[in-house]
């Protein structure tokens, strides 16, 4: 069924023009729409045509407002049990995170750690993992440390909604080990980076206690093996509940006391510090609840991403995601990459319109 659905898929845009970057996640959501709803299939008696033909009534518009509270019930869910855990509230669902994770050497030749499933299993459309680390207004990204030479040496430096940037390298959470995130010495230079990827530390580390904020240690899945996740923009409002805090993996960077740059930002120019807290307030306005609540006026919701299981995981598999890496910048490309999918990562990062003509899946 799933791959009639993607054939449908194809043949219903081949007459629509289209960038192929909002091709591209239009598909991706649709496919994030399809595993999500699978996921409840276990707990009724609805078949997979059934579940197939409920997303296909999803109108095109609604789709993604769709996917985003289908991950929030899980979000909720998730933050609830591991609230529970650390005694900061009554027992939840305990199979809302019933699953163990661990870091380890990787099964990626010349990777280092990586993210495994130690215990339990997880299915397909299951919120797996949280992306930790301290969010960078677009309009503040001219004044990290550093600027405009901003050090990424294992490449998890992350865009999530709007532009800001999610900095994982200073984040202490459980079960990350402090190791992980230091970077090599350069074996043809001799040199260590360590000391200036300290220089650029934004504040004190993050503590985290999200015993499942180790996305930021997730590999790429490489040519040969498949991605088991995929990650997706999610918005924490500035005001949760005392008691889930110390769960949220993100906070907003505060530049204060670092100088302003004497040439004003074209963010600023444009008015886009105004409009970042506007979009990602609404974005937080349309999941809350009693659980978790709306920002307040004039404070800005966090950016933040999760990553959701594609395909079952079992029991010491390896978590792995595919990176896609901008083909316009394969000069820059570290040489341990190697694309999954060539055609899908040429869409993300094209602007070009497209027909689809002659195209199959």
């Amino acid at each position: 069924p799933t791959m009639e659905w993607a054939r449908g898929f194809l043949r219903r845009y081949r007459l629509n023009a289209l960038s192929e970057r909002v091709f591209q996640e239009q598909l991706d959501t649709y496919k994030l729409l399809l595993v999500l709803s699978h996921r409840t299939l276990a707990d009724t008696e609805e078949s997979e045509e059934q579940a197939i033909a409920r997303v296909e009534a999803v109108p095109e518009h609604a789709r993604e407002d769709e996917v985003r509270n289908l991950v929030h019930d899980q979000v909720k869910a998730i933050l609830g049990q591991l609230g529970a855990e650390l005694g900061t509230r009554p027992t939840q669902d305990p199979t809302a995170a019933a699953f163990r994770l661990g870091v380890r050497p990787s099964s990626i030749p010349g990777a280092r750690h990586g993210v495994f499933l130690e215990k339990g299993s997880c299915r397909a459309g299951q919120v797996i993992l949280f992306y930790p680390g301290l969010v960078i207004r677009p309009h503040h990204i001219s004044r990290m440390p550093g600027f405009p030479r901003i050090l990424d040496p294992y490449h998890m430096l992350a865009i999530a909604h709007g532009g800001a940037v999610i900095d994982p390298y200073h984040v202490s959470a459980p079960g990350a080990p402090a190791e992980s995130l230091l970077p090599d010495i350069d074996e043809d230079t001799g040199e260590d980076p360590s000391l200036e990827l300290l220089l650029q530390r934004l504040g004190d580390p993050l503590t985290v206690e999200n015993r499942l904020a180790l996305g930021h240690l997730v590999n790429h899945s490489g040519a040969s093996l498949s991605p088991n996740v995929a990650s997706i923009n999610y918005f924490f409002p500035a005001n949760v509940p005392a008691d889930l805090e110390a769960l949220v993996p993100n906070k907003m960077w505060d530049p204060a006391g670092i100088p302003k740059s004497k040439t004003v930002s074209v963010f600023e120019k444009r008015g886009l510090a105004r409009r970042f807290v506007n979009e990602t307030n609404r974005m937080a306005d349309m999941y809350a609840d009693r659980t978790i609540v709306t920002a307040r006026e004039g404070q800005a919701a966090i950016p933040s991403q999760v990553m959701v299981t594609t395909s079952p995981i079992e029991e010491g598999e390896e978590v792995l995601l595919d990176y896609r890496f901008n083909p316009l910048m394969k000069a820059k490309w570290p040489a341990w990459y190697e694309p999954h999918d060539a055609v899908a990562a040429m869409r993300r990062w094209s602007g070009n319109s497209m027909r689809g003509e002659g195209e199959d899946i």
